[in-house]
């Protein structure tokens, strides 16, 4: 079945220095840097919505994923997280229609959200994603992501 992507969401950038990569993109862009407590997965994460753009960096110590990528590949484009019109549609065309295995699915309430963004409230109240294998995708990971006001 068909779905249509509404845009590219944003683009994810791993980063050796995540506060250094958001000022200069602050100055470049414009727009608030929100950080995610993103401690679990071993990175610190920020994300500038109103530029498009997600910061990845990996904690000192921690080995993951970002690690690993920022090691082999240095820092560069990680991913990229496409708005569909229908986020069930698009994950069931992944994963039904393409046999793509989703790495992590995400279905967060405001509630949860206020807990993702500590210090700063993001500009929606639901935010539903889905993140597929960048192996199966040409070594970029691509995500499905989808805003609810």
């Amino acid at each position: 079945m068909n779905n249509r992507m509404k845009k590219i969401q944003r683009i994810i950038l791993v980063v050796h220095d995540i506060d250094k990569a958001m000022k200069f993109y602050t100055t470049l862009l414009g727009g608030t840097f929100y950080e995610t407590d993103s401690k679990a997965y071993g990175v610190r994460c920020a994300i500038n919505f109103g530029a498009g753009m997600e910061l990845l960096s990996p904690l000192p110590g921690c080995d993951s994923e970002s690690k690993r990528w920022l090691d082999t590949r240095g820092e560069c484009l990680m991913g990229v997280v496409y708005e569909p019109e229908d986020i069930e549609q698009a994950r069931s065309n992944a994963e039904k229609e393409l046999g793509l295995k989703p790495l992590t699915t995400m279905d967060s309430s405001e509630e949860q959200l206020v807990h993702l963004f500590p210090g700063k409230v993001p500009p929606f109240k639901k935010y539903m994603q889905s993140f597929y294998n960048p192996s199966e995708l040409n070594n970029v990971k691509l995500l499905f992501g989808e805003y609810h006001e």
